[in-house]
């Protein structure tokens, strides 16, 4: 008898340490976030319930309390904790499926080639325009727990209760009396939870191989795998192979896997970060904002943000990235068509001045004297041409050339200097069109100083990309007016990135999403109105998903 009261106090000890010593790290780091987009809450809550139980009825056995003690906690901890496991799988799968849709949320359309340029009065660049697909069948957060995660739990919780009820009309005659360590009806509402979490297993291990990453994979193999050999031991012991007086020990098994699941593997997923990363080459924040235009590099982004369930992060990035095309298509194609026509008028005019110069020379002259005054209008017209030359030099104008079609090229023979002009961009700054926000304090322009610096990156690499020429002074300009047929893009970005109602919520602070829908609702902005939140889009990518994925994102910078 003393035997078994020491093999009590021992597994109780030993689940009250062990647990303990995983329960509370994972609650210190409890903020960091690969514990916090796990739902940190249903993790705690599913270790502390399978530890409760497990010292519970190990001290219920060894003071041979009444088994209503044993059956009340059993159909408590083990039922409840089990049902949270099945839920917290079943959630990632319904959040990695959620996380796919969103990827394919963003649809760019290019529906004009860069040859079409100068048409009617809203002439671009380059004509690019995207396309936000709200499906109101995709069902995010809010739905997810909504539709599905309440509806789950409901389940296991009649299941729980009605075979707990039933667990005491069977075993009533033996309920207030001294409960035996051998006693098994006590833990009808844990066999028949883990019944009704069979019909989940095969899907869960299943979508589980197939698309989620290496912890989840080896976090539901772990509680499968255990939690069917403990089941097996107990019900080999109470058919009698296995000779045990301590068969009701082996649904530990169970218990001990939800710990180790739930709350083991985050917290080893944090000590590879800080620890074996260390040796693992890192990129600046600077130099990971650079890689974000690499298209190969936003794909290896992404794929890890949707198992990290964030992708809506690399989603706004590249959504915002279009939007600044599409600004900046339109913000330089308005001003070029103005451009245009003031050096057609400046060319027009020195031709006239030109032949009227030459006019004056050709009245009664011999030869000798023709000739003379062609090579002095020439020299005129010359002299003239170089003033426009260089007055257009001091307005810092360039000149780009594109074709009318990106996939032939034109022969001098096939094209005259008419077409060519007709298919020439001259992208001009004109200032007087820019608008500056004079409130902002000087402590407003330090904190912001390194987000300012990615609008000029995203201006530079627009440039580039598009062989615009500009001088380093239109290139340092600070803000771009929206124009009117731009603003429904902003608010379509708002209200599907911003908006807590929207499809794709971001999570940003309270303060920045207040401040941009009060600018969006002024009607006039600037481009850099979601300026505050990339920036914090920008830490969310490079300190929750790279930083923490170092060692599965192999970058070769």
């Amino acid at each position: 008898m003393l035997e078994g009261k020491y093999i009590h106090i021992g597994v109780a000890l030993l689940s009250l340490v062990a647990c303990l010593l995983i329960i509370i790290p994972y609650w210190k780091n409890r903020k960091h976030y690969l514990i916090s987009y796990n739902g940190y809450k249903i993790t705690l809550m599913i270790g502390i319930l399978s530890t409760f139980t497990m010292v519970a009825n190990a001290v219920f056995y060894i003071f041979e309390l009444p088994c209503i003690f044993s059956a009340s906690v059993t159909a408590l901890g083990a039922s409840c904790s089990i049902a949270l496991q099945v839920g917290r799988y079943i959630r990632y799968i319904l959040m990695n499926r959620a996380n796919v849709l969103r990827s394919e949320l963003l649809t760019i359309n290019k529906t004009v080639s860069s040859s079409q340029i100068l048409e009617s009065n809203n002439s671009t660049f380059k004509k690019e325009t995207f396309e936000i697909n709200n499906n109101n069948e995709v069902n995010f957060e809010k739905n997810i727990e909504k539709k599905y995660m309440k509806p789950i739990y409901i389940v296991f919780a009649f299941v729980a209760s009605t075979s707990f009820i039933l667990s005491l009309f069977i075993n009533w005659d033996n309920l207030f009396k001294k409960c035996q360590f051998s006693s098994w009806k006590i833990f009808i509402p844990l066999l028949a939870t883990l019944a009704i979490l069979t019909l989940f297993l095969p899907h869960i291990f299943i979508y589980t191989i197939k698309n989620l990453s290496i912890d989840k994979k080896i976090d539901v193999l772990i509680f499968i795998f255990v939690s069917a050999i403990g089941g097996s031991c107990f019900g080999l012991a109470k058919a009698g192979l296995i000779k045990t007086e301590n068969s009701n020990y082996f649904f530990y098994a169970c218990y001990y896997s939800n710990v180790l699941c739930s709350v083991g593997i985050p917290l080893y997923n944090i000590y590879i970060t800080k620890h074996k990363n260390k040796n693992t080459k890192k990129v600046t924040k600077d130099a990971f904002i650079n890689l974000l235009f690499d298209k190969n590099f936003i794909i290896l982004l992404k794929k890890q943000s949707i198992q990290m369930f964030c992708v809506e992060n690399v989603l706004f990035w590249e959504t915002h990235q279009m939007l600044m095309t599409v600004v900046f298509n339109n913000y330089l194609a308005s001003n070029s068509e103005k451009r245009k026509n003031k050096l057609i008028q400046k060319k027009n005019l020195a031709s006239k001045f030109g032949q009227s110069k030459a006019s004056l020379k050709s009245i009664s002259i011999s030869r000798v004297d023709m000739a003379e005054s062609q090579e002095l209008s020439n020299t005129e017209d010359n002299k003239c041409s170089n003033e426009i030359h260089n007055e257009s030099n001091s307005e810092n104008i360039d000149i780009v050339v594109i074709n009318k079609d990106d996939n032939r090229s034109f022969s001098g023979s096939s094209i005259n200097k008419q077409d060519i002009f007709d298919n020439t961009i001259i992208n001009f700054i004109d200032e007087k069109h820019i608008t500056f926000k004079e409130d902002i304090n000087e402590n407003e322009c330090n904190t912001n100083l390194k987000i300012d610096e990615v609008y000029d990156l995203l201006f530079r690499k627009y440039c580039q990309n598009n062989n615009v020429k500009l001088t380093n002074k239109e290139l340092s300009i600070n803000s771009f007016l929206v124009y009117d047929q731009s603003t429904q893009y902003f608010k379509k970005v708002y209200e599907t990135f911003i908006d807590p109602d929207g499809v794709s919520p971001l999570n940003i602070s309270n303060n920045v999403l207040e401040e941009v829908k009060r600018s969006l609702q002024n009607n006039t902005f600037s481009h850099k109105v979601f300026k505050q939140v990339l920036e914090e889009v920008i830490d969310m990518m490079y300190f929750n998903v790279y930083m923490n994925s170092i060692m599965k994102m192999n970058i070769s910078k």
